[in-house]
């Protein structure tokens, strides 16, 4: 073949050769590379069709070939047809002239066939004709593709052409990765594996001491005679006061304006299931403003969860007092779960709570609920359907993919502000949680968080901060703390808030690089792709170090606003724990994490610690979980129970024996310990 004529396939892309010395092999149809310049030729055939590669072009030639083959179908079995016809007899008067009948049958016949040709190319041309007509459309609605001119100068890539608009930057820079990148197949390639770096604590120790103690029944505490019992109205309206004031606005599980109303008209409280409930979950929330000792608490706690259970029982079979069922399960949740460790007791409740929502949902879904009832139902399923597959994970090892049945709550009209603050906050949530971008990458998460492994894309990492900021910025304005939430002088910006809706928003949208990339430390790495995947992980540790800087510099900023235990500050502050730990942890990882970043860490363990009843903690000697981080066991939990409050003992000993486990991997610790202080 000359050397000026383009060879086929280049011909097809319109573009120039590049020949192979002393050969006739077109090196760049080889290697098929993508920054080929434009070829104008003014003879291509006008049956030639742009291919984007050989299988492309392999089809559309055999999908040509069985059309011919059913269109030679189609003539055989006319002539077929034909061939039958004239074996048959003519008619009558035909029957009278044999000569005449040879050569009419004979014209017929030779007349058929050229009519049958003729409509045979006839059909063959239409259909090529409609093809190419079809083709032709497609090539005019199809915008031509944008060229940038590129120089480079002084080693560095110089754009020459202008860009005018947002629209073509995002261009440009999606077709620099796609064309330019020399990863550009890595990125495209399958998912990556990523392993545990390190043991989440949490999650471990309650999937263990879960399935260890799901059959054990509870050791009654000793009674002691509360002196404050024979005026227990007075208890219960403090109790009420304080869960409206502090808890409702955070998780409103109960309409105010309604169970007030309710309230008053009751002549006797402890004939109200709900306000029953009300009292032990109030009693179970680690608040100081309750001020009952450890024993008070887990008294009154009883004494109020064994009426309410009594109203309960008979309440099952009731159809009418379904939805009642359902709130006093889940306002009680917290005391059978975290408080008493009665896991199996929980998960019937849960259950039973779960699938009462089931039967309501029809009713919600067909809009034959009240305004009212409907608006407390969504917040009650999704509080019952999450709280479920906690119970599940934890004592049989699920891991739940599934969406919520329900990813939005309404607000009612006649909420308090704060209330509804935090609805819009919550419902932004949902919207995030429940993305397909973020489905498909939280699935993988829990899996890496429960020590399985997961795969997640490079192009997936790289999408994450950019997904992020396009939810932030839909984000109304009274719930941000500024228009970009990883920009430089964040920490300054907390330092000044004094919004504590923005603050928890704020430790929301850091949440999500402090958990994701905490868990990209540990990626399976091959011999083809460990260059990059060396580059992906020290971007996820100097991402993850960011964030964790930011959540605790935010939990700190929390905790000087109000003496109070502020909402997620518990969850977040695991969250940094399990980031740390597998920071540290890694054997290959040479980076110190800061003295400053480990005072910080300190201070806000501290804070949060203090916040678990006193006399609850566990000496580290004599703590069930120290063999749990190398041995994955724990030894008898009988001790748990000699607390009063067994749920918190277990807790804080988790948090306790996390916080050791983390500080013996820091190098460099600072000279003050709060532990050693508390």
């Amino acid at each position: 073949m000359p050397r000026n004529t383009p060879c086929r396939d280049c011909k097809k892309r319109r573009r120039k050769c590049v020949w192979q010395e002393n050969s006739s092999i077109c090196t760049r149809c080889a290697r098929l590379e993508l920054n080929c310049a434009p070829f104008e030729d003014s003879g291509t055939d006008e049956d030639d069709l742009p291919a984007e590669d050989g299988t492309s072009e392999l089809q559309y030639w055999l999908h040509n070939v069985s059309e011919l083959e059913n269109e030679m179908f189609a003539m055989e079995k006319y002539i077929q047809q034909q061939a039958i016809a004239r074996t048959t007899p003519p008619p009558a008067q035909d029957i009278m002239s044999p000569t005449s009948t040879n050569s009419s049958t004979s014209t017929i016949r030779r007349r058929d066939e050229l009519l049958f040709a003729n409509s045979f190319l006839l059909h063959h041309q239409q259909k090529r004709q409609k093809r190419q007509q079809q083709q032709q459309g497609q090539e005019q609605q199809q915008p031509p593709q944008q060229e940038w001119n590129l120089t480079i100068v002084d080693g560095i890539l110089r754009l020459e052409t202008g860009i005018t608009s947002i629209e073509e930057l995002m261009n440009y820079m999606q077709a620099s990765f796609r064309y330019l990148s020399p990863f550009n197949n890595f990125f495209q390639s399958e998912s990556v594996r990523f392993e545990s770096s390190s043991v989440n604590m949490l999650i471990r120790a309650l999937r263990l001491v879960s399935q260890k103690i799901v059959s054990r029944p509870l050791i009654p505490l000793p009674i002691n005679r509360l002196p404050v019992l024979h005026d227990y109205r007075a208890i219960i309206e403090q109790l009420i006061r304080t869960y409206f004031k502090y808890q409702n606005p955070l998780y409103p599980f109960l309409h105010a304006p309604t169970f007030m109303k309710h309230y008053h008209q009751l002549q006797d409280p402890m004939t109200c299931p709900i306000t029953l409930a009300l009292c032990v979950h109030t009693i179970c929330v680690p608040r100081r403003i309750i001020g009952y000792t450890a024993v008070e608490k887990r008294q009154l706690a009883e004494f109020f969860y064994t009426k309410c259970k009594e109203m309960l029982v008979e309440m099952f079979d009731d159809p009418a007092r379904k939805f009642e069922t359902i709130t006093v399960i889940n306002l009680t949740q917290h005391f059978t779960t975290f408080l008493l460790l009665q896991f199996m007791e929980a998960r019937r409740l849960s259950t039973m709570s779960y699938l009462l929502c089931l039967e309501l949902y029809p009713i919600y879904k067909n809009k034959q609920m009240s305004q009212q009832m409907r608006i407390m139902f969504e917040r009650h399923f999704i509080f019952a359907e999450s709280f479920m597959r906690t119970l599940d994970m934890m004592i049989e090892d699920k891991v739940d993919d599934n969406l919520p049945t329900i990813t939005s709550v309404e607000i009612g009209d006649d909420e308090d502000e704060l209330t509804s603050q935090y609805l819009i906050m919550y419902n932004h949530i949902l919207r995030l949680l429940t993305s397909p971008f973020m489905i498909t990458l939280t699935a993988q998460i829990k899996r890496i968080l429960n020590g399985l492994g997961g795969e997640i894309s490079i192009e997936v990492i790289i999408r994450l901060t950019d997904y992020v900021k396009e939810w932030w910025s839909s984000i109304p304005d009274h719930l941000k703390l500024c228009e970009d939430p990883f920009r430089s002088d964040v920490k300054d910006l907390v330092e000044k808030c004094d919004s504590k809706i923005k603050l928890a928003m704020f430790l929301v949208v850091n949440a999500v690089p402090t958990v994701v990339n905490a868990c990209l430390l540990k990626p399976r790495k091959t011999q083809e792709n460990a260059d990059v995947l060396m580059m992906v992980r020290e971007r996820a540790l100097k991402a993850c170090l960011r964030a964790c800087e930011i959540v605790l510099f935010t939990i700190k900023r929390r905790f000087a606003m109000d003496d109070d235990m502020p909402p997620m500050t518990f969850e977040m502050l695991v969250n940094v724990m399990y980031a740390l730990s597998a920071i540290a942890s890694n054997t290959d990882n040479t980076v110190l994490i800061s003295s400053n970043l480990q005072s910080l860490f300190y201070d806000c363990f501290y804070q949060a610690n203090a916040f678990f009843p006193s006399g609850h903690r566990i000496p580290p000697s004599l703590s069930p979980l120290k063999t749990l981080i190398s041995a994955s066991q724990i030894q008898e939990l009988d001790i748990y129970e000699r607390y009063p409050l067994p749920g918190y003992a277990f807790i804080c000993d988790v948090f306790n024996q996390f916080f050791t486990h983390i500080q013996s991997q820091f190098h460099g610790s600072p000279t003050t310990n709060p532990m050693n202080s508390a």
